[in-house]
């Protein structure tokens, strides 16, 4: 398939979301490959990363409204009321602290998880003997790799469905508590808006993008244990591109906005990482600079759109060394 091609496809079904769904869901290769999955565990033991969020919102809930209270705390406990207030302030910075290290953690947890299960399918089968099998099924190569990432990121998703809601209670939460601790003014609420949509699509931009990387490995490997350290590889220098990338663009970017926070350009490329929770932390400490918030956004929506372009052009990639191997043309 020519690349004008794939592109005319990907759009035709960007305009009818429903339609690209049913085709993922019917693809055989998907079915196979989550019930595959599933039936092994090889996304291993569900995190419980959505119990560990809860407990760090209520505690760092608590720590805020005992604020409030600290002579009567203080007269509770027979403590001075000096130390009773340097407790609980200590209490909510580290909280707060745990809680943006969680949305860190779940983001980078997601990606890696999304490479490893998506890095092993198509090499797998290579090293099981079935991989002849699976080509004289006459399966399309773009099928195959379509569908080795889609098993990846359907068991991703319930898995983590869940916790990449509370991501946005979260993200919400530490608004409320900058704003209410006078850490930083009230941001504008279209910023807010764009920044928790931003935090609520990056686990699944950097999740699909890291799987497709996942199944250029695959493809390329003739046993899992080569696809892991193939990936490895690959993931490796593709983070150092992208942060190469940033550095070269950050002298044009911010050519004419007064920076706030240092080495702000290169936090663009923490799309990667988690760039909804640095746009968040962004646009809370520029608010007397509005220009820097907006720079970082409009940088960080660019950066996504790339990952996704990247991720198309993985798995087409992929289809291309699937057909070099064997697999029909379709």
């Amino acid at each position: 398939m020519s690349l004008s091609s794939f592109a005319e496809r990907s759009f035709s079904a960007l305009t009818s979301p429903r339609r690209l769904l049913d085709r993922l869901n019917a693809n055989p290769v998907a079915r196979a490959e989550r019930m595959h999955i599933v039936r092994l565990n090889l996304a291993g033991r569900r995190l419980r990363l959505a119990r560990l969020m809860l407990l760090a919102l209520a505690i760092n809930i608590v720590a805020l409204v005992a604020e409030g209270f600290p002579a009567q705390i203080a007269a509770l406990t027979r403590a001075d009321p000096f130390d009773v207030v340097s407790l609980l302030r200590l209490a909510l910075e580290f909280t707060t602290l745990l809680v943006v290290s969680i949305l860190f953690g779940h983001n980078l947890m997601v990606s890696g998880l999304a490479a490893r299960l998506a890095s092993t399918g198509i090499a797998r089968e290579k090293g099981a003997r079935t991989w002849e099998a699976l080509v004289l099924t006459g399966i399309p190569a773009r099928r195959i790799a379509i569908g080795k990432w889609w098993a990846a990121m359907q068991v991703l998703w319930v898995r983590h469905r869940t916790a990449i809601g509370l991501r946005l209670v979260l993200s919400i939460w530490l608004i409320v508590v900058f704003v209410h601790r006078e850490l930083a003014p009230a941001p504008p609420m279209i910023g807010i808006v764009v920044v928790l949509a931003f935090i609520l699509v990056v686990p699944v931009i950097t999740a699909a993008f890291t799987g497709a990387l996942g199944v250029i490995s695959s493809s390329i490997a003739g046993s899992e244990t080569t696809a892991v350290r193939i990936n490895s590889l690959i993931a490796a220098s593709a983070v150092l591109l992208l942060l190469g990338l940033g550095c070269c663009g950050a002298p044009f970017l911010f050519a004419s906005v007064d920076n706030v926070l240092p080495l702000i350009a290169g936090a663009l490329v923490f799309t990667l990482i988690d760039g909804g929770l640095v746009g968040l932390l962004v646009l809370l400490l520029s608010t007397e600079d509005p220009a820097q918030a907006a720079t970082y956004l409009a940088g960080m929506g660019f950066w996504m759109v790339l990952f996704s372009l990247i991720t198309a052009g993985a798995l087409l990639l992929a289809a291309r060394l699937l057909r070099a191997q064997g697999a029909s043309r379709g």
